[in-house]
Formats: C-alpha cells, structure tokens, sequence
C-alpha cells in the first residue's frame, strides 16, 4: 500500500465532501441539461435522444476496459485524476460547439461519448479508493453526509440552470447561456481534479490482491440465488428506464411545448420525494457506492 503522507484522513474526508459538491453542481446545471442543448442547437428531438443513449453505451464499453489492461498500471488516485482532466476537456468542443452554432449530431455524439467515457470509467477507482482509505467506523456516516452534499449540490444546480435558461429563451440568448454554464461546468470539473489532486490519500493495488470472478462463475451465481434475481432485477429495470427515459425530455420540450423549468420540476420531484429510503449495502459498511 502507498499512502500520500502528507494528507490527513480528515483532510481527506473533507475535500472528498468538496469533490461531491463540484460533482453534483456539474450534474445539475450541465450534465442535466445536455439533451435540452441539443435541442437548442437545432438537433432534431430523436436524435436528441439518441444523444443521451448512445454515448452512456459507449462509456459502459470503456469502463468494462478501463478496469483491466493499460490503466491498472497507475494508482488508484492517478486514474482518477486522469479521467477528470479528460472528462474536464471533453467539455470544451460542446463550449465551441455554442460559440459556433455547430449543429452536427455526430460530433456532439461523439464529445458527450468521451465525456461518459470518462465519468463512468472513474467509478470502479473511486469505489475501490474510498473502499481502502476510508476507515470502517466512520463509513456509514461518511457516505451518508456525501450523499447529502451530492442530492443538495444537484438541486441547486438543477434550479440555478433551469431558471437562467427560462429567462434567456425569452431574451432569444439560450445558446450564449448554455457557453456560459457550460464553461462554469468544465471549472468545477478542474476544481474537482484539485481536490483530488491535493487532498486526497493515494492508493496503490498489489497485483492479485482483489479477488476475481470468472464470466463463467458470474453466470452461474444468476441461477437460483438471491445476488442473481436482484442483478436480473436491475438489469430489466434499467433496460427499461432507458427504453424510455431519453425521449422524455424531447417529448416535453418539443412535442408538449413544456419550458425547462416545468421539465426538471418534475426531475427534482423524483429526486426528493420519489419515496421511503431504501437501506443501502454499502452504507452499511459493505463498500462504497458509485461516485
């Protein structure tokens, strides 16, 4: 194990709260906002959604491989903060993107698939870092105070962009707003990538040290076992959700004529109030969750 000596478990916990905080910003006023903008920039409502879709299934496909091979030769730290810079910079074309009217699908395809590319490929190291510097007594509260600071950090974003863009679709100035939040998003992607970079403990995984499961044994453990029908379970739950869920936002924008603020009203409604709280394994000390 490799320990950057120089940080605190406490300096560590907190600029972790201050990582959740920049994260959850950026997921509210941009990575929310991303169908809407396509929209904006004159992209019709299915490809829009497609917009959403596709570059997920590309960030799955680089996660699968982010995991093995080239990226197991850095720390856990180096690999995220590696990914954060990349994720900071795929923002930038979408910025160019505004400042040009540039309404090619395929290239904002293809920027959002780095930048899911990236954002999923920093959960697997992120889970494994705050696994192994964490201590056991305090996880439960550590995960529970973060995921205040994230669900907190989300709804002002949410609010923040929502009303901005509400008032500068009236005043024909949506796409300079967008440039605008988007370039305050690649900002809290670089605060992140400092919060990482110095306050975070590093840590380093000795080859053979995590126990691997074999594709074949995976599969076995699917027939007749409780893991198995909750992961069958996830599985046509999520295959469902993004059946439909992409289209969502077209339908309202385009078809219903909604505005931004009545879409993500609802979006915040779920995220607050969508019911009791489910127990969650890894706050009961199992391990982390997703970033």
């Amino acid at each position: 194990m490799s320990k950057t000596a120089s940080v605190s478990t406490k300096e560590h916990v907190r600029s972790s709260f201050r990582d959740a905080t920049f994260t959850s910003l950026n997921i509210g006023m941009c990575e929310s906002y991303f169908c809407a903008y396509m929209l904006a920039l004159g992209i019709p409502g299915v490809i829009a959604g497609l917009g959403t879709v596709i570059p997920q299934f590309i960030g799955v496909i680089f996660q699968l491989f982010s995991i093995r091979s080239f990226f197991t030769r850095f720390s856990l730290k180096k690999r995220l903060l590696l990914f954060l810079i990349l994720q900071a910079l795929s923002m930038v074309p979408l910025i160019v993107a505004g400042i040009f009217k540039i309404d090619s699908p395929i290239f904002i395809i293809s920027m959002l698939g780095i930048y899911w590319a990236c954002l999923l490929s920093l959960n697997p190291p992120w889970n494994r870092l705050m696994g192994h510097t964490i201590p056991a007594r305090f996880r439960l509260r550590f995960f529970s105070i973060r995921s205040q600071f994230s669900q907190f950090s989300v709804f002002i974003g949410l609010i923040s962009s929502g009303l901005l863009l509400y008032w500068a679709k009236d005043q024909n100035l949506e796409l300079p707003f967008y440039v605008g939040i988007f370039t305050i998003g690649f900002g809290l992607k670089c605060l992140s990538w400092f919060q990482i970079k110095h306050h975070h403990i590093d840590y380093t995984l000795k080859p053979g040290s995590e126990p691997r499961l074999r594709l074949r044994d995976f599969l076995k453990r699917l027939h007749q076992t409780d893991q198995g029908k909750l992961i069958t379970f996830l599985f046509l739950f999520y295959v469902s959700v993004h059946f439909a869920a992409p289209y969502f936002n077209p339908f309202m924008l385009k078809r219903l004529q909604f505005n931004l603020s009545g879409v993500h009203g609802h979006h915040i409604y779920f995220l607050f109030w969508s019911g009791p709280d489910v127990p969650d394994p890894a706050k009961e000390g199992k391990g982390p969750p997703c970033r």
